[in-house]
Parts: structure tokens; C-alpha cells; sequence
């Protein structure tokens, strides 16, 4: 009898946000509002950025666990870009912005260099040893060196046929490797051999931060239109919101706890990016479609009527806000012009498209870049249907403006070629397949869902554009890791490696 209600446990578990986790929440979601409308934008939010930095690098060295349960929490917390930056951008006036994604230092963003910081501490502390995570950290390593040597070759190559190389644009290329086994060696000696106990305690953190996230939407959606401000953004986190919301109606058995929170996701998800909203989309069939699998008609059934209820809430707070109303409609048929065949492509989608037709122009004349592409610090042309349109400071810097030759394109798919050709693509390729794949036999596998595994089902369709912040990448790596060793196959490999 016991073990069957252990059972059902496994496969049915209870929310575990309760009361006073609700208090916590209103309490983080107020701070991070009032910092991210007034504080950030002065000298104020830049010295709490650097002794929140400080703090976090301190607590490491005494309690590394906690210190990473605070930077996640920060981290999720901080947007990029300030409410105001549509606005900014239309007028001379100087877009200052000091969260802690966003504050360089040296030019740096301090977020950038905190993980640094925790990395050389996770190093150090564990003295490279990594008894459980040591094949996996081992066969991405394997991958990622070969790929690097590929990619200074190409580079070398570069530099004899005198392409002009930039030192800084040669570093930041650098970022994705480094943010990239930042997070898997932190996420290591995080977890050390207790992956159990991590998981409980870091999944209750996630949905409090996300729940936190939600409700200041609501506290920003309200504040417009308490001061008649009306502004399009409220600071979301739709790559971390909406797998959360999926992985929590996947997880959990039915509350009420569960459905007003999983809506407050869904209003904190909102974002008037086309792309977040047609992933937003798929990870919604997505769930339908894994539930019908698993012959689960109930929660089929629940995303329906939770989805029904946030396009009620949304399609009355979009009606009384003119500014957004307009906005939608206005992104809504540029996106149709995209697919009509008369019509012509709006400035977004066309600058992405003919980058990508670009740079596999430059690259397809010769075998060798296609394949390692053109290395770090490489730039590309506008070739394709050139001067068809005009670009401006929204998509590149001045300099690249001026000098005609283009550093980071706005797809991982022109990025990753780009850089290190069909050798870069197929690695990133990779780390995506293996935490989707390691995610999907978990939920197949006989011990029940369990919240990271369905995160890091629904995750994975959002991190195929991670390259371009060094924070998203970390947590990819993070999460990564975290999810692999969940596997059991992965534990067993690695216990057999130990053997060994």
C-alpha cells in the first residue's frame, strides 16, 4: 500500500508553491519593478549591480550552492533592455541601463563576469574533479576542442589572405565557449553527488523567480495605466516563462494553487516579439501532443481552458491599451507579408534572410569555410540583394555601418556558420538534441514526471537562439548538465567510469 502512494506520488506531485510563497514573490516582484523603472537608470542601480557582483563572488567561496541560488535569482530577474527602449530609439537621447545583464564594466556586462568568477571558484574549490559528470564533461570537451582548433585555423587562414581582424570582436567570439562550459562546470560542483535533493531545492526557486516575473508584469501593466505611461514592454522572460508554465501544468496534479499561478506565467511570458510568440505556440502543441502520446486526456484538456482564460485576460488589456493594440496589428501584418506572394518582406525578416543568403554565398565558394567556416573575428557582406533596404543603429554599430562588413547576425544559423561553418552548426545541434533527448526518456522512462525533465523538454525549443547572451548560454550549460545527470543511463556510465 505504501509503495503504491509513493507511486502515484512520483507520477502526480503536489505543487509546492504554498502561502507564503506567494508573500515572497509579491515582495521580489515589487523590488525588481521599482529597480528596473527608476533605479537602473541611475548611478544608484550601477553600484548595486557591482556590490551585488561582489556579494555573489563572496558567498561562493563560503557556501557555492547559495551563491548560485542568488545569482539564478538575480539573473532571471534582470532585463537586458530597459520598458522604454522603443522610445529610446526613435530619439537622440541616451538609452542608460544598469541592470545587471546590462552594466558593463570595462566593457564587460558584470553578469559576464561573475560567471567567470564562479567558474574559477568551482574550479578551484573542487580541484577539477568531477567524479559523476566526468564522461559528459569529457565528451563536450572532445567536441568543443576540435571545434576551437577548426575554427583558429580558419581564422589563420583569414588573416593570410589579409582579412582585417578587430581584437574585440575576436574575444566576444570566445563568449559562447566560455559561457558554455561556465555553466556546465558550475552546474558540476553545484550538484556534486546529491542530484536529488538539488533538483527539489532548485526547482521550488525557479517557480517562485517565475511566478515573481508574473506578477510584476502585472504590477508594470497596472502602474501604466495608473500614470497613463502605456508601454509595450514589461520586462518578460518568454525563453524562461513559458517552459516553466508547460513544465508545471506537465508536472503537477491538479490545484488551485497550480492554475492561478500557471496563469500568472502565461501573463508573465508576454512579449511583443513574433518569434517568442510562435515558440509560445508550438510548446503549447508540443503539450498536447505529448499528452495525447501518454493518453493523458485531463491535461490536454486544462492547457485549453488555462489558455482560454490568459486570451480572455490579454485581448481585454491589449483593447484598452490603443498603443499595443496597434503595435500587434502592425507586427501581425508584416508578418503576413512574409508568406504572402505579392507581397513584400518587412525590414526584420528580410535582414536575417539575406544574411544567411550571404554569408552561405561567401562561404559556398570555397569547401573549405563552408565546413569550418571563416573563424573567430569573421565578418561578412551584404551580397545578396544588396541596398534593397536601408540599415541603420537598430540592427548593426555605427562602425560596421560605415565600414560595410557585419559581425553578428541575427540567427544561430547564420552565426554558427558563419563562425565555424557546418562543424560549429552540427555542435550546437548537438547540445540542443542531447538535453531534448535526455529530457523525453526521462518522461518515458517509469518513475514518473519530474519538473526539470519536462523544463528542459520545453526549454530546448527556446535556447535555439541562446548564442547571442552570454547569460542564456550559461544557463543552457547549467541546465544542461543538470538534466544529463538525471539521466539514468548517464549515472550508470558514470558509475561504470568510476569502476573504471
Amino acid at each position: 500500500m505504501i509503495n503504491a502512494l509513493n507511486q502515484e506520488h512520483l507520477k502526480h506531485p503536489k505543487f509546492p508553491i504554498r502561502g507564503k510563497d506567494f508573500l515572497y514573490a509579491v515582495l521580489i516582484a515589487l523590488i525588481s519593478a521599482v529597480f528596473i523603472d527608476y533605479l537602473a537608470s541611475s548611478i544608484l542601480g550601477a553600484i548595486l549591480c557591482i556590490i551585488l557582483g561582489i556579494c555573489i563572488i563572496w558567498i561562493s567561496f563560503r557556501n557555492f550552492r547559495k551563491a548560485i541560488d542568488l545569482f539564478l535569482f538575480v539573473v532571471l530577474l534582470s532585463p537586458v533592455f530597459p520598458r522604454k527602449l522603443i522610445d529610446l530609439r526613435a530619439s537622440a537621447e541616451e538609452v542608460v541601463f544598469n541592470s545587471f545583464t546590462a552594466f558593463n564594466v570595462f566593457g564587460i556586462s558584470i553578469v559576464i563576469w561573475v560567471i567567470v568568477g564562479l567558474l574559477l571558484v568551482a574550479l578551484a574549490k573542487s580541484k577539477f574533479s568531477f567524479p559523476r559528470s566526468h564522461h559528459i564533461l569529457v565528451r563536450v570537451f572532445k567536441f568543443k576542442i576540435t571545434l576551437i582548433a577548426c575554427m583558429y585555423i580558419a581564422t589563420f587562414i583569414g588573416l593570410f589572405l589579409g582579412q582585417e581582424l578587430i581584437l574585440k570582436e575576436f574575444i566576444s567570439d570566445h563568449r559562447f565557449f566560455v559561457m558554455l562550459i561556465g555553466g556546465i562546470f558550475v552546474s558540476a560542483f553545484y550538484v556534486k553527488d546529491d542530484v536529488e535533493d538539488v533538483e527539489i531545492k532548485l526547482t521550488k526557486l525557479l517557480l517562485i523567480v517565475a511566478l515573481s516575473i508574473g506578477i510584476r508584469s502585472i504590477f508594470f501593466f497596472l502602474k501604466d495605466r495608473a500614470v497613463g505611461e502605456l508601454n509595450i514592454d514589461f520586462s518578460s522572460l518568454p525563453f524562461f516563462m513559458f517552459p516553466v508554465a508547460f513544465a508545471a501544468l506537465q508536472t503537477y496534479k491538479n490545484s488551485i494553487n497550480l492554475v492561478l499561478v500557471v496563469i500568472v506565467f502565461f501573463l508573465g511570458a508576454f512579449s511583443i516579439g513574433r518569434l517568442e510568440f510562435v515558440l509560445g505556440i508550438f510548446l503549447g502543441f508540443l503539450f498536447i501532443a505529448q499528452n495525447i502520446i501518454k493518453r493523458d486526456v485531463l491535461k490536454s484538456l486544462r492547457i485549453i481552458v488555462v489558455l482560454g482564460v490568459i486570451a480572455i485576460i490579454a485581448a481585454v488589456s491589449i483593447y484598452s491599451n490603443k498603443r499595443v493594440l496597434d503595435f500587434i496589428i502592425f507586427k501581425a501584418s508584416t508578418t503576413v507579408e512574409l508568406f504572402a506572394d505579392e507581397g513584400a518582406i518587412s525590414k526584420s525578416p528580410k535582414v536575417r534572410l539575406d544574411e544567411m543568403k550571404s554569408i552561405f554565398m561567401e562561404e559556398s565558394e570555397n569547401l573549405l569555410p563552408l565546413i569550418i567556416g571563416k573563424g573567430f573575428g569573421s565578418s561578412y557582406a551584404f551580397q545578396y540583394d544588396a541596398g534593397s533596404f536601408d540599415l541603420d543603429e537598430s540592427d548593426y554599430s555605427e562602425r560596421e555601418l560605415k565600414s560595410g562588413r557585419f559581425y553578428r547576425p541575427h540567427t544561430f544559423i547564420a552565426y554558427t556558420f558563419l563562425k565555424g561553418g557546418v562543424l560549429y552548426f552540427a555542435f550546437y545541434m548537438y547540445l540542443l538534441f542531447s538535453m531534448w533527448l535526455a529530457s523525453w526518456r526521462q518522461q518515458s522512462g517509469s518513475f514518473g514526471d519530474s519538473f526539470m525533465s519536462n523544463f528542459g523538454l520545453y526549454y530546448t525549443v527556446f535556447a535555439i537562439n541562446m548564442y547571442w547572451q552570454g547569460q542564456q548560454v550559461f544557463m543552457f550549460g547549467f541546465f544542461l548538465l543538470l538534466i544529463l545527470l538525471r539521466n539514468p543511463k548517464s549515472i550508470k556510465m558514470a558509475e561504470h567510469n568510476e569502476c573504471l
